[in-house]
């Protein structure tokens, strides 16, 4: 597994560390992923969260970890992780893990879904991108 990171890190040039504290809890960090889509400021929230946990191999599980994050990030902390706390949010996550992993027949991550077709793996990027354009 380390070895087959490395030839992804490199394919795709990101910086990257593995985390020691893998796997852990990111119920937390995924509600706030859906209030911060809500906010609309998911892509500074997923860099923020991608950079902390796969660089700076933070522990997103914990939450004052996790505040901290968002917060270094530029975002607005207490509003995200309040929101993220709400039912709204907590349905939103149930709902997805129930869609793709129950209803849908994902089975880990990554998982992209173009229509019906289930495409697993960062390896398979370049056939979701061409059942994409396929779509459009």
């Amino acid at each position: 597994m380390p070895r087959d990171l490395d030839r992804w890190v490199c394919r795709y040039g990101v910086d990257f560390a593995f985390n020691p504290a893998f796997p852990m809890s990111t119920v937390a960090a995924l509600r706030a992923a859906f209030a911060a889509e809500d906010a609309g400021v998911f892509a500074p929230y997923h860099e923020a969260m991608f950079r902390a946990a796969w660089v700076e191999r933070k522990n997103l599980a914990d939450a004052a970890v996790l505040s901290d994050v968002i917060a270094k990030a530029g975002l607005d902390a207490p509003a995200l992780l309040a929101a993220a706390a709400s039912d709204p949010c907590k349905a939103k996550l149930k709902a997805n893990v129930e869609e793709v992993l129950l209803a849908r027949g994902g089975f880990g991550l990554p998982s992209f879904f173009v229509g019906d077709e289930l495409f697993f793996g960062n390896d398979r990027l370049e056939f979701v991108e061409a059942a994409l354009s396929a779509a459009s």
